[in-house]
């Protein structure tokens, strides 16, 4: 064992894989949507909800890929 590291433990490069995608998922997903407020909010022309969403965080929450999989149930259309 290295000083002062972990060992390394079988899963912990999947669960780094995953953490590391799930992050580039979320950059994705709100990082267009604070430049839009930017941009709004620039030139003044925001709404107050616009102004108090561009202040909130975008928060992370992990959602499971779309698309199904066995066991889930049937989509209603």
């Amino acid at each position: 064992m290295r000083a002062g590291r972990a060992p390394l433990v079988a899963g912990s490069a999947a669960r780094a894989t995953r953490w590391l995608a799930t992050m580039a998922h979320e950059m994705r997903r709100c990082w267009p949507a604070a430049v839009r407020w930017a941009s709004l909010l620039a030139r003044g022309r925001a709404s107050r909800l616009a102004r108090r969403r561009a202040r909130l965080p975008c928060i992370f929450v992990w959602r499971p890929p779309a698309g199904r999989r066995s066991g889930d149930a049937p989509a209603i259309s």
